[in-house]
């Protein structure tokens, strides 16, 4: 992959954190009890996936692939600084 197509992605994921936490409000809040909190979400994500490749031919009525994949690479951004953050504890 080329570094600015690469970095044309980050932005994307970024500018999509930004516009969904201004909706959603704070991401801590939506992981109360800590790694399995993320675990659950990462787990709900990747098994909407599953069920969008598995349906690939048709169209779904909400999330795309597309969607869901860029939803899934955030919340493993968030349970890295998660895990940043709580790495003394």
């Amino acid at each position: 992959m080329e570094k600015t197509r690469f970095s044309d992605i980050v932005t994307e994921l970024y500018g999509l954190h930004r516009a969904k936490s201004d909706d959603y409000g704070d991401e801590k809040d939506y992981f109360p009890f800590g790694a399995i909190s993320y675990v659950q979400m990462l787990h709900v994500k990747t098994k909407r996936l599953v069920t969008l490749v598995q349906e690939k031919e048709e169209t779904p009525n909400f999330e795309s692939i597309e969607d869901t994949v860029k939803d899934l690479t955030n919340y493993c951004i968030f349970f890295l600084d998660y895990l940043a953050r709580t790495k003394d504890e």
